[in-house]
């Protein structure tokens, strides 16, 4: 055995010199001969074999004489574990204005009006009972540059359950902005009173409308211009007079005491082959946030009346006024 083991190696030997073999297949083939050697328990053999083994590749001697003694001569060095990954740095937020805002609710066309209910009742009894109702709506809502107002009124009044009165009106002006004093005002108004003589009345004008004062607690705006007045006769048969006109409107409120108290004038008027304006002038003071309560005069004139109604028409009304939309406006 011993003698096999130190030939075996001697023609490694030999064919090492002669053909050179790869690093790798050669130290396996030695590892394998030594293990066999090693296994006999006899230092010389093992000794021996090595020697013939460096002797063939004295470059590998260190490889070989570590084989031999059961450890690596050149060790691998275990790789350096690798530090840990810093730790991201944490992400810095988004300016204000890259941060996602959900888009807002579409709002809604009856959303952002503004303005009050106003309604008046009386009781008078006695030699002569009288009844009267008196209601008013008046709306007012911006759309950017453009800004409408709508007012819807209806009066009632009975005497010993007799009609005397009963009056229907509605208003629309539209008003583009184009400065913050002027604008341009559209308008288209229609009357129904069944005690005037005639069975309706409508006009309808446009002009320029300015505001003389635009503050917090006073507001004064004048329009003016052209328009068209349409007067239907109250017999059924009758034909609709038209006229040109020129139509006038003032709006004036003044607030005080912290707008707690206002005081008001509204004057319309149309001018042509007949003149016909109404004023109305009122005082309020605040109730609570919601409800305040109105004193208010208003005439009525027409300079070519029918001859079965009156000139002028005079009412006096205390009522209460419900105030609708944002309490901040």
């Amino acid at each position: 055995m011993r003698n096999a083991l130190i030939g075996s190696a001697a023609a490694l030997t030999f064919f090492a010199g002669g053909a050179a073999f790869a690093d790798e297949a050669y130290l396996a083939k030695a590892r394998a001969t030594l293990e066999a050697a090693a296994e006999t328990g006899d230092a010389y053999v093992v000794q021996s074999v090595l020697d013939a083994f460096v002797t063939a590749r004295p470059d590998l001697t260190d490889e070989l004489t570590a084989i031999a003694q059961g450890t690596p001569a050149r060790p691998e060095k275990a790789a350096p574990e690798a530090a840990p990954a810093p730790a991201p740095a944490p992400a810095e937020p988004l300016p204000a204005a890259a941060q996602e805002v959900p888009a807002p609710a579409r709002e809604g066309f009856w959303q952002g009006w503004s303005g009050s209910a106003t309604s008046g009742f009386e009781v008078d009894t006695g030699n002569t009972e009288e009844v009267e109702l008196d209601l008013s709506l008046d709306l007012t809502r911006g759309f950017g540059k453009w800004e409408v107002d709508t007012l819807a009124q209806a009066n009632f009044g009975d005497v010993s359950d007799v009609r005397v009165e009963e009056q229907y009106r509605g208003r629309i002006d539209l008003r583009r902005e184009f400065t913050p004093k002027w604008s341009l005002a559209n308008f288209a108004e229609i009357e129904r009173d069944l005690f005037s003589g005639f069975d309706y009345r409508a006009t309808i004008g446009f002009g320029p409308s300015y505001k003389i004062f635009n503050r917090d607690t006073l507001k004064w705006r004048v329009s003016a211009g052209p328009g068209v007045r349409f007067d239907k006769p109250a017999p059924t048969d009758a034909d609709v007079e038209t006229n040109g006109i020129m139509a006038l409107e003032s709006r004036y409120r003044q607030s005080f005491v912290s707008n707690k108290f206002r005081i008001g004038n509204d004057l319309t008027g149309s001018f042509g082959e007949a003149q016909v304006y109404t004023i109305l002038s009122f005082g309020e003071v605040d109730l609570n946030s919601r409800l305040s309560a109105r004193a208010s005069y208003q005439i009525e004139i027409e300079s070519d009346a029918p001859p079965t109604a009156s000139a002028s028409d005079t009412t006096t009304l205390l009522s209460l006024v419900y105030k609708i939309g944002s309490l901040d406006e």
